[in-house]
This record gives structure tokens, sequence and C-alpha cells, in this order.
């Protein structure tokens, strides 16, 4: 009886995390899943490449949003900061533009880029939704304690 009632709660417990996910605006603004840093650290940035752009929204990439900054380092932590954002471009002169673009991880990545000067490109090396998978699996851990009891 008692395993059922676990059963049941952290069903409701799924349900309620999912139908809220879906009310959530995609492209707001707002801290990532993996701390700032950590995202700054793992861009792998490529000089002379652009995106391109509607071949990639083709393939089912998201374009998110466009503004002008200073620096390609000003651009790379505002993607950190968007939700969604795994890849940037950026033009390189002063106050450039800043194109930020959800591309999906590596194993459906749906971007595809060109040789153009002036322009880096940088993609997510780690997964964002790392952390998701550890409360997955403190979750999972929780649940076969409360089997022992």
């Amino acid at each position: 009886m008692f395993r059922q009632i676990v059963d049941h709660v952290l069903l409701f417990c799924l349900i309620l995390n999912v139908s809220s996910d879906s009310f959530l605006d995609k492209n707001r603004v707002k801290r990532a899943d993996i701390d700032l840093q950590t995202c700054i650290d793992n861009f792998n940035v490529h000089r002379d490449k652009i995106i391109r752009t509607q071949d990639s929204q083709n393939m089912g990439a998201k374009y998110l949003n466009e503004i002008d900054l200073g620096s390609r380092e000003e651009c790379l932590r505002l993607c950190c900061e968007t939700d969604n954002c795994d890849v940037f471009v950026f033009e390189e002169k002063n106050s450039g533009s800043c194109y930020l673009f959800h591309c999906g991880p590596p194993e459906d990545f749906k971007c595809k880029f060109t040789h153009h000067v002036n322009y880096s490109s940088a993609i997510m090396s780690i997964n964002r939704h790392l952390p998701d998978l550890e409360s997955q699996i403190k979750l999972t851990k929780h649940e076969q304690d409360l089997n022992k009891l």
C-alpha cells in the first residue's frame, strides 16, 4: 500500500513538472540551468564562420534573438543567460551584431555553417540539461530509499 502511494506521489510530481514547462516563455532571458562560468568555459569558438540561417531553420533550428553588443565576450555571456541558447554568431567589429540560436544537442544538431570573414560562431560543448538528469538520478535514489522502508 505504501509503495502505491509513493508511486502516485512521484507520478503526480512528474506530471506537474511537465505541464508547468509548457507555460514557460522559451525565449525569455534568465539564468541558465548551469552556472554562468561553466557555460562560458564550454563554448568552442570558430573564427570566420557564420550560420547558414535559412538552412538551419529548415532543419529545425530556432532563431532566438539579435542585439548589438561591444564584444564577442558580451555575446557569449548573453547566450549563457538566454534560455535554450547553445550557438551564437558575432560580427567581429566595434558594436557588432550578436545572433543567438538554439541548434539542439550534438546527437540531433540542426545548424549548418559556412565560411565568412569578420564573423565568429560558437557552439556549446556541454549538455545544458545535465542538472535535470542529476535531479532525476536523485529522485530515483530517493525512490529506492523509500522502498527500503
